[in-house]
């Protein structure tokens, strides 16, 4: 297996054969492109840079990615640009992406220089992803990409709130004609994840002093199922279960209910569910597929305008629109997770029959009536009965309006089901802006608005509080909508002075205005009654709510170079935000080149990171007869009575020390070592009660019933969760770059790159837990020992990327090698001690494609990802905690008690895809 300490060493030769096995040639174009990201210096050079900058072109993102998604292409060039291979829930639907080891919030992402928007779909699960409403760079086509600028520092004193990380910033094609139609098709070996992406490119003359650059992309991609066989139709040994019946009492690795000698089936405690209809279920025995990606289709397009009014004046625009309809699946459900109770039969009222009868649908509940035979109940709701199977194997109802039937019918008869969180994304962004001279100064005045609309939805589900106290549910719901916006206006003016030094002292000043937005809409009435929908319970009236912030900032930035081997860059912030106050940071750079050839650079700053609106007011609710956990908005009064405060801004402290080298004249060589030191991080709790052990708290409970919620008397069981200020945290770490071309005449050119990250996370300190709450539940923690472990753990500490890029006429090929370090977790079969250890081990992961031009325009490719076809590890068994009930093995992850999925990966557990790829320039 390949280490850390193995890659170095083959890195380290394969560039040392490079460099004696050709001549030098031009340095690579890419560091030789003029940056505007880090500096207000104009002119400078990604070579020539103070700040560690790396610049990838167009063709970068394209050749060997297999994927026009734009996040996968950045994770695979850029090793500290950590991407998030699964989500849970809603996270599966958009997934996120981080520099460096810390949030992706840390991270600011710019198009053409100007702030992104965020998402509207927060990822609420915990670890190192957790948190994110970063912006989706999904949604930017990579067609209309000229190049990207990766800043690799902190960078909230030039640019404000999310650059404590680093800055991506995505510059468009201004080309005013031309080119480019391309399609591109692919699936994974297991002949799942089929993926379809045209896209489309052109640029026009507008009029005769300006431009105007279109594109369009549609790309489509299926479900991929990662999961194992159901546990509940394998024996111990993972034989699959032949005969019988499979009910409520299933465990995993312990079949119940098979058929005894006299074919006789022993259910008990609940109805039986024939095994020949699990069989019958595509894919059986695998027939849970909450292992696996998304499916999804996504339409974007962009538009990136300019015209010169004259020499002085410009004025430009640029936009982008992006729809996304996605589905997840979710756990696998036997048909008895929905079903009528015993005692449920109740007198029904006649009136109110075509619907809920929603003023009394409450603990003295009024249930409504079925008529007819599979009609009458609008779409997508179930009506009653136990007499009869619809075409698709659901009850339907043959009964009489004035009664409810047998207790025990049940829904989804006989398969069971498979539920579905649903997204139906709108999002879009404009600005606007003119750069004009004035008196000397370069002022450049811009306004944007974004906004992103995710409509929330589970399908294929049920409500079992709803059918138990009313014997009818919808099959589909809509949970809800979240909306994020925001709107910035800034005006930015730069002044060389000659004040007789060896450069100019650069002068740059700024003003900004910003005002965000995110609201939670309810959903329907169905999605979260008492429990809600199965898998998804819908956002309800007292999760539902519109909240904004403004905030205003200044920088002031000075660059010069006293002498012609030193650069220096002082940059200083203040920013005002109405709900938290005011924020004061600075940061200065240096560089000095000791010889042409070797140069020395460093970062001293201090950074924030202003809480995201979503962060604050994020609530979500679950609460059924006999348990009730919410989330609650961090600043709201019902966080209060637990002693939870309001949100405060992160603040970060960091430094950073690297060398730039070009031993060789095409050779060049960057590392950079930095260390961040982040306090009062932003992070969503464990669940308080459910840690410290107790069964209930009544201050656990009067922060529930101060959120708004109501709970039935028989509740027991209660706990919530919270964003807080709840660690400090250290990140420390190196990136490496080596970029070398070489000339083998006759045998054609290779460019070699080899780049590398390591980064290590670990918790400095964790915030008290209030006294208040101590008082109430004296065990009570904020933090499982597993939530830690997910944020410093789950991402991989080493990740080195060598790539060959080699060329020959109209040939091409590229060959690209991603070591990834080991990754660790814990789990625990039973929600609590003891916990066990879930190791990735280290892997080496091998993509490859090849190109020929058939002619200056026409290109073909074909080529493949992961082409040996790796996985990761799947959730182990263990048995030293048996189950309580039939003393059989658990699975060591609690939320594999259905198939042995796969534990927490770096890279992408689909296994190996290959791809074919036409592209036509014009």
């Amino acid at each position: 297996m390949l280490n850390l300490k193995n890659s170095l060493l083959i890195g380290a030769s394969v560039t040392a054969f490079a460099v004696v096995a050709a001549p030098a040639l031009a340095q690579n174009a890419e560091n030789e492109t003029v940056v505007v990201t880090g500096t207000r210096v104009q002119g400078m050079t990604a070579a020539d840079s103070a700040a560690p900058i790396t610049v990838l072109g167009s063709d970068s993102l394209t050749r060997g990615a297999g994927s026009s998604d734009l996040r996968q292409a950045l994770g695979q060039t850029v090793p500290s640009f950590n991407v998030e291979a699964v989500g849970g829930d809603l996270a599966n639907l958009t997934l996120s992406a981080a520099l460096r080891g810390l949030s992706p919030n840390a991270t600011l992402v710019m198009v053409n220089g100007k702030r992104r928007h965020g998402t509207g779909n927060l990822h609420v699960l915990g670890g190192a992803f957790g948190g994110s409403a970063a912006p989706d760079i999904s949604l930017i086509p990579t067609a209309a990409i000229d190049h990207i600028e990766v800043l690799m520092d902190g960078a909230a004193a030039q640019y404000g709130t999310d650059a404590i990380a680093g800055v991506v910033n995505i510059m468009l094609k201004k080309k005013s004609s031309g080119g480019k139609v391309e399609f591109t098709s692919g699936q994974n070996y297991s002949n799942e994840g089929q993926t379809y992406d045209i896209a489309f490119n052109m640029g026009m003359p507008l009029f005769d002093k300006g431009f105007v650059n279109v594109t369009m992309d549609k790309k489509f991609h299926n479900f991929t199922q990662n999961g194992g066989p159901d546990n509940r139709l394998i024996d111990a040994n993972g034989n699959t279960v032949a005969e019988g019946s499979i009910g409520v009492g299933g465990t995993p690795g312990n079949p119940t209910n098979v058929a005894n000698a006299a074919g006789v089936v022993p259910c008990t405690g609940g109805v039986c569910i024939p095994l020949a209809q699990r069989q019958a279920i595509p894919g059986y025995p695998r027939t849970n597929h909450i292992s696996g990606d998304a499916a999804f289709q996504l339409t974007t397009a962009m538009v990136n305008t300019g015209y010169d009014i004259s020499d002085n004046v410009q004025l430009y625009g640029f936009g982008s629109y992006g729809h996304r309809f996605a589905k997840a699946n979710e756990n696998d459900r036997l048909p008895t997770q929905v079903i009528a109770s015993p005692g449920s039969s109740q007198p029904c009222s006649a009136t109110n029959r075509q619907g809920y009868n929603t003023a009394t649908l409450a603990n003295g509940i009024t249930p409504v009536c079925a008529i007819g035979v599979d009609t009458g109940k609008g779409a997508g709701v179930l009506p009653l009965g136990n007499n009869g199977l619809n075409s698709n194997g659901v009850i339907i109802s043959s009964g009489q309006a004035g009664t409810l039937y047998t207790p025990g019918e049940l829904v989804f008869a006989p398969k069971g089901f498979n539920p579905q969180e649903v997204l139906k994304e709108d999002d879009y962004q404009y600005n606007a802006g003119v750069k004009f001279n004035l008196a000397g100064w370069d002022v450049d005045a811009n306004m944007g608005y974004g906004k992103d609309i995710d409509n929330i939805y589970t399908w294929n589900s049920g409500n079992r509080s709803l059918f138990i106290d009313t014997h009818q549910s919808p099959t589909n719901f809509y949970d809800g909508t979240f909306t994020a916006s925001e709107f910035v206006g800034t005006i930015d003016a730069t002044h060389p002075f000659n004040i007789g030094m060896a450069s100019p002292l650069t002068v740059a000043v700024g003003l900004e205005a910003r005002e965000d937005s995110y609201s939670i809409r309810q959903g329907d009435f169905a999605s979260s009654y008492k429990e809600g929908s199965q898998s998804f319970p819908g956002f309800a009236a007292t999760d539902a709510g519109i909240h904004s912030r403004k905030n205003y900032a200044g920088y002031i930035d000075l660059a010069l170079a006293p002498i012609p081997e030193l650069q220096l860059d002082v940059a200083g912030r203040f920013e005002h935000y109405t709900d938290f106050g005011d924020a004061k940071i600075g940061k200065i750079t240096a560089r000095y080149d000791i010889t042409p050839e070797f140069a020395v650079r460093g970062t001293l700053s201090t950074g924030f990171r202003a809480p995201t609106l979503a962060e604050e007011f994020y609530s979500a609710t679950n609460v059924t007869p006999t348990a009730a956990t919410v989330q609650l908005p961090a600043n709201s009064a019902a966080a209060k009575v637990l002693g939870i405060q309001n949100l405060k801004p992160e603040n970060s402290t960091q430094y950073s020390v690297g060398i730039v080298a070009h031993p060789l004249a095409d050779l060049s060589v960057t590392v950079d070592a930095y260390s961040i030191a982040l306090g009062n991080r932003i992070v969503l709790t464990s669940t308080i009660n459910n840690v410290g052990g107790a069964i209930n708290s009544p201050l656990v409970t009067d922060a529930i019933l101060a959120h708004g919620n109501v709970l039935d008397p028989t509740v027991v069981q209660s706990g919530v969760t919270s964003f807080i200020n709840g660690i400090n945290t250290l990140t420390q770490g190196v990136d490496l770059t080596v970029n070398y071309p070489t000339d083998f005449g006759d045998y054609g050119l290779v460019d070699w790159t080899l780049a590398g990250n390591y980064t290590q996370t670990s918790v400095s300190s964790i915030a008290p837990v209030p006294a208040v709450l101590l008082a109430s539940t004296p065990n009570a923690t904020f933090f499982s020992f597993s939530g830690l472990f997910g944020i410093t753990h789950r991402a991989p500490q080493e990740k080195i990327n060598l790539a060959a890029n080699w060329s020959l006429d109209k040939f091409g090929v590229t060959l690209r090698e991603t070591y990834y370090g080991p990754v660790h977790g814990f789990g625990t079969p039973n929600g609590g001690a003891p916990f066990y250890t879930e190791n990735q081990a280290a892997v080496g992961i091998t993509d490859l494609e090849a190109r020929y031009d058939v002619t200056d325009q026409l290109q073909f490719a074909i080529g493949g990802n992961n082409i040996f076809g790796i996985r990761p590890n799947t959730a182990p068994f263990v048995t030293t905690t048996p189950n309580p009930n039939t003393g059989a093995a658990q699975l060591v992850n609690t939320g594999s008690n259905i198939d042995r999925n796969y534990i927490g990966s770096a890279y992408n557990p689909n296994g190996g895809y290959y791809y074919g790829r036409i592209t036509y320039n014009f």
